[in-house]
């Protein structure tokens, strides 16, 4: 692996421009924007590098890119998504969302560290290794998607179809991060996603507060709604949610007693008085990982304005997400909320499911992380971190259940790299060290 790992440091400024490319193109998942030149773009990389390559429209869908290329017993899938978060609020950008500006070390744009950087490592990987070697050890696989940010609404119906095209030995996935010291988290599996609405709506039209001591008004029916779901510990207290929540082995308790998670970093990162229920830091982290959440995205009622408007709004909303652990789905989810609502006379509250994502979890077996370890010690220069599964969501479970795929998820993404959020970023070096890993992925899983 010499020879590579000595190409990818010689070339490492011809990586740059391409990447740049990539990112200049919006390809936000909730717009078109962008969103056909970057999909020509990666079938031109690919199709340069010599995949098969297919493109595939569900219904109304963004296009998937599905590619193989190599021969062999043995196959990667790797999953990316190539749209974006949405950039606002702009005022907050220290520089244009999609100038892929270079400074002091790191790329940014909005998609630098969700999803581009890694889709583009995961390329240039393969690319690198083909003109260094000449060929590939093993078959690998490219799932491609356009809209993972707005909860793969066509996966489902895409993996109905060509299920047979995903078929792997192991899949790669693309989230996580590397630690403040550079080395990996690499977990094995992600929570589930339930979005919803909740809405109450008790008037025709706004009218005015006056009426209030007689005339009941939707906001506070939603925030005792709301009040219900949680308390201020952050535990849930839907109604018969609990039984379905498995109880922690020791054996992930043990493993999560080997992470090394730096409290204090995120704490001063996202200017914290302190963490939600502090206690102790193991504890913590097994509620990160194993506990599901409801979370409140955004509220909305009545006159926002600076002016002064004295009404009883006709109507409230909230968008919840709920995290989900195995054993859960969105389904369940809704279902008993509705019946702890409707227990609590919250008939008047109504439930809209926006997104569903079931969570999956299948660990790879210990000769694989084993070669894994020996690939982190080689480009990170320490111990990756495994941990049981990521508090994040995405469609892994359509895309990995059908052949119960073993998954490591891997990320470029470092701890400051404000994903979704303003000045998002990638460290240069954190991308050369994700394409010589994945490099020395392939040579190992071989």
């Amino acid at each position: 692996m010499q020879d590579f790992y000595r190409y990818v440091e010689d070339h490492s400024r011809e990586y740059i421009p391409e990447l740049q490319r990539l990112l200049r193109e919006p390809s936000i998942s909730s717009n078109t924007v962008g969103i056909s030149t970057t999909v020509s773009l990666l079938e031109k990389i690919m199709r340069r590098m010599g995949c098969e390559v297919h493109q595939i429209v569900i219904q109304d869908s963004k296009p998937f890119l599905f590619a193989e290329i190599g021969e062999g017993e043995r196959s990667i899938l790797f999953y990316n998504h190539y749209d974006v978060q949405p950039v606002e609020p702009l005022n907050h950008w220290d520089s244009g969302p999609f100038m892929a500006e270079v400074k002091n070390g790191h790329i940014y744009a909005r998609g630098a560290a969700d999803n581009k950087g890694n889709l583009f490592a995961r390329l240039a990987a393969v690319e690198t290794y083909l003109k260094v070697n000449g060929r590939l050890p093993c078959r690998v696989k490219f799932l491609l998607e356009g809209e993972e940010e707005v909860g793969s609404p066509h996966i489902e119906a895409f993996v109905r179809r060509h299920a047979e095209m995903l078929n792997a030995d192991l899949c790669f996935w693309e989230s996580g991060t590397v630690n403040q010291d550079g080395r990996p988290f690499l977990s094995f599996g992600m929570k589930g996603l339930a979005y919803l609405e909740m809405r109450c709506r008790t008037l025709p039209s706004d009218i005015h507060s006056s009426w209030a001591p007689i005339i009941d008004n939707p906001a506070w029916r939603l925030l005792y709604a709301l009040s219900s779901i949680r308390d201020e510990s952050g535990e849930l207290t839907i109604d018969g949610l609990a039984d379905h929540i498995e109880t922690i082995s020791e054996e992930e308790k043990q493993r999560v007693a080997e992470i090394d998670f730096d409290f204090r970093f995120y704490r001063d990162l996202y200017k914290l008085r302190d963490f939600l229920n502090p206690s102790d830091e193991q504890l913590l982290l097994q509620r990160y990982f194993f506990s599901p959440t409801s979370n409140i995205s955004g509220i909305h009622s009545g006159y926002t304005k600076a002016e002064t408007k004295t009404v009883i709004p006709h109507e409230a909303w909230a968008n919840l997400d709920f995290r989900l652990v195995p054993h859960m789905s969105p389904e369940l989810v809704v279902g008993l909320l509705r019946s702890h609502l409707n227990r609590r006379n919250f008939h008047d509250v109504d439930l809209t499911l926006k997104c569903g994502l079931a969570p999956y979890r299948c660990q790879p077996k210990r000769e694989i992380l084993d070669n894994v370890a020996v690939a982190s010690r080689e480009v990170f220069h320490g111990e990756p971190i495994f941990v049981p599964m990521l508090a994040a969501s995405g469609p892994m479970h359509y895309v990995c259940s059908p052949h119960r795929l073993p998954v490591i998820s891997f990320s470029i993404a470092h701890p400051g790299s404000q994903i979704h959020a303003p000045n998002e970023n990638i460290r240069i070096q954190d991308l050369l060290r994700g394409i010589m890993f994945i490099g020395r992925i392939l040579e190992i899983f071989s």
